[in-house]
């Protein structure tokens, strides 16, 4: 059976080091030298039924080529999800759907003229802490038919983050980043 376990480093750290670097990241933008990937993602479920959804942002790798003269905009990416049964669940495919959007745009980058040796730090923030505790091996999951349902979109995040470690002609440094959310 495929680990369930996140390929990479896991960051938990204290709520101000932790906003400080989130915050850090959302200003930064890609250079040919400093090639680095910070991708927010998040999910929402309705209170009173099983509505929700999922939300990733991210500064491009490359600029857009219609606009190569302009700054890099951030990228927006949402999906709805019309049975999500439990929001721990939506806050993993959310994660599941960062690291396959970093898989894209290495790909993007790795097509480019220089890329052997190339370096890109990519760093997934998402704020649900126990999810990225479960991945460090910390927590548990006790419910049998909620795992069943989970056990998919764990490998999927198993084998998406190990995946993107092994990306041909670049090295690949991936860590997934805990930032604080909304309070409940």
């Amino acid at each position: 059976m495929p680990s369930h376990r996140f390929h990479g480093d896991i960051v938990i750290q204290r709520r101000d080091e932790a906003i400080s670097c989130a915050r850090i990241a959302s200003r930064h933008q890609p250079t040919g030298l400093n090639i680095r990937l910070h991708l927010f993602c998040d999910a929402s479920r309705a209170w009173d039924s099983d509505r929700g959804g999922i939300a990733i942002t991210y500064n491009s790798l490359l600029p857009d080529p219609d606009r190569s003269s302009q700054p890099r905009v951030p990228v927006r990416i949402a999906y709805p999800i019309d049975r999500l049964l439990d929001s721990n669940l939506g806050e993993f495919i959310a994660v599941a759907e960062a690291l396959f959007t970093a898989a894209q745009e290495i790909a993007r980058i790795s097509r480019s003229p220089q890329p052997c040796g190339m370096v890109v730090r990519v760093k997934v923030f998402n704020d649900n802490q126990y999810n990225l505790e479960y991945l460090m091996g910390r927590r548990h999951v006790h419910n049998p038919e909620f795992l069943r349902i989970l056990e998919h979109v764990l490998d999927l995040i198993a084998r998406q983050s190990r995946a993107l470690q092994t990306t041909p002609a670049v090295d690949v440094r991936l860590a997934l980043h805990w930032i604080p959310g909304h309070h409940h």
